[in-house]
């Protein structure tokens, strides 16, 4: 046959058409270069008179020939194993991995937490045969390779690995994965983080951020006050809606469905925090079935740290107001650990003592600048 054509099917698309033995096959570029190029790889397969390997699939064919050579299997024994039975798999990861997403996209999930968690998921998906290979068959051992080799920072390692850990029992939800006590991700190896103390804003950061966002952005007001006054995670922010905040008890009503453990819980609004986030609603009267935070809020707060030249602190606005609320000392730990739902013992552990009680009080102040 020998024969291969192109054609632009749509703007940016292009068509490498060709046949082996009966079968016809149709590849899709995004350019004519690459269509081009991919062209002359077959016909160079052809005029060898081999039979072309799909360029999909030839990423995974180079890593079961490094695995191959690693550990002396016969490659073309495992290969032919992966052609008949691993490339029928209904679950590659690649598409397991897109349904995760478009599962936390359905449920709101923050879109910064989105965000963070594509990129994460990226390098597993390239490194997997491109998203092709089955989820059902990585391993415990392929998982611990690929963390190792992936990533020389431990603390890098440690937000990868248990990126992996959520998706892989995700799957096991999903029924996609077989129901166990532990995913294979489960059982990988925990990397040992350096320990160190959480960073933290100042209260002088915050009085000048909070009042760049209330000058210039004002729609994020709300969700900065809750985040930094409040510790309500963020993620849980974007799942809030007026209706689940009483500016007339002060408090933030957290449904199960929205929280990140799955349990009802209640925040309480400190009093100057209140009292500016009572003037906002009276100014802008939100109907109470709207979104709290909108898609753009952690964008607005982002660039007034930025223009003020402060430094980011992941998820600093919550480390900042467990440590100033420990520190104020007007709720027991055990009431800000269950206002958080955060754990007590690491409540105390990580945050006690980081500021004093000066800090504290000059922290709560803070709404009173706008």
């Amino acid at each position: 046959h020998g024969e291969v054509r192109i054609y632009k099917v749509k703007r940016n698309s292009f068509e490498v058409r060709y046949k082996v033995g009966k079968n016809r096959k149709r590849e899709t570029r995004r350019s004519l270069e690459e269509a081009e190029k991919r062209a002359n790889e077959v016909l160079n397969h052809f005029a060898e008179c081999q039979e072309p390997i799909d360029s999909r699939d030839l990423q995974m064919f180079q890593y079961l020939r490094q695995k191959c050579e690693k550990h002396g299997t016969d490659l073309m024994e495992v290969w032919e194993f992966w052609e008949s039975n691993a490339k029928k798999s209904e679950h590659p990861i690649g598409q397991v991995v897109a349904d995760f997403l478009d599962d936390q996209i359905g449920r709101k999930v923050s879109p910064t937490t989105v965000r963070t968690n594509r990129a994460r998921l990226v390098p597993l998906v390239a490194s997997f045969g491109d998203g092709k290979f089955p989820i059902e068959q990585i391993t415990t051992k392929l998982l611990d390779e690929w963390l190792v080799g992936s990533f020389e920072n431990p603390t890098t390692r440690k937000n990868h690995r248990a990126m992996i850990v959520q998706l892989w029992r995700w799957a096991t939800k999903k029924e996609i994965l077989p129901n166990q006590q532990f995913t294979a991700a489960d059982q990988t190896t925990v990397p040992m983080a350096p320990n160190k103390d959480p960073e933290i804003y100042t209260p002088e950061e915050m009085r000048l951020m909070f009042q760049h966002v209330h000058a210039h952005y004002p729609s994020a007001v709300p969700a900065l006050l809750l985040a930094a006054f409040s510790g309500v995670r963020n993620a849980e922010i974007h799942r809030l809606r007026w209706e689940h905040i009483s500016l007339t008890d002060g408090i933030v009503m957290l449904p199960s469905e929205i929280t990140k453990t799955g349990r009802r819980r209640v925040a309480t609004i400190p009093p100057d925090a209140l009292e500016t986030m009572k003037r906002w609603h009276k100014a802008f009267r939100p109907h109470p079935s709207e979104a709290v935070a909108i898609d753009y809020t952690d964008r607005e707060i982002s660039k007034a740290r930025k223009a003020l030249g402060i430094k980011l602190r992941t998820n600093g606005f919550r480390k900042s107001f467990v440590s100033h609320a420990v520190a104020f000392g007007e709720k027991s730990v055990d009431k800000i650990a269950e206002e958080c739902g955060h754990a007590v013992a690491v409540l105390q552990s990580t945050y006690k003592g980081l500021v004093d009680k000066e800090s504290a009080e000059r922290w709560f102040q803070v709404p009173q600048s706008a």
